[in-house]
Formats: C-alpha cells, sequence, structure tokens
C-alpha cells in the first residue's frame, strides 16, 4: 500500500483530501505543520 505524507493546516482541508486519498486505497499521515512533518518522515525513511 502506498503511503502519502498530507503536510497542511486548514483542518477543512486535510479531512476532505484524506478521506479522498483513503477512498483512492492510500495510508495518510497528516502534520498541520513543518515540524510534524519532518518527525513523521524520520520515522518512516528508515522502515
Amino acid at each position: 500500500m502506498n503511503r502519502i505524507l498530507l503536510v497542511e493546516d486548514d483542518k477543512s482541508i486535510v479531512e476532505s483530501l484524506k478521506e479522498f486519498l483513503v477512498s483512492e486505497g492510500f495510508t495518510v499521515d497528516t502534520a498541520n505543520g513543518q515540524n510534524k512533518a519532518v518527525s513523521l518522515m524520520e520515522q518512516y525513511i528508515y522502515i
């Protein structure tokens, strides 16, 4: 399964995009800013 990191600070945009992407078969992680995004990326780089 493909994983997507969605970085957006607008909660309504995140909810609608995540719902769509999940319906298309993606695993979606979300971050509302740069620090959280970098942290999530570092988590998955070595998996």
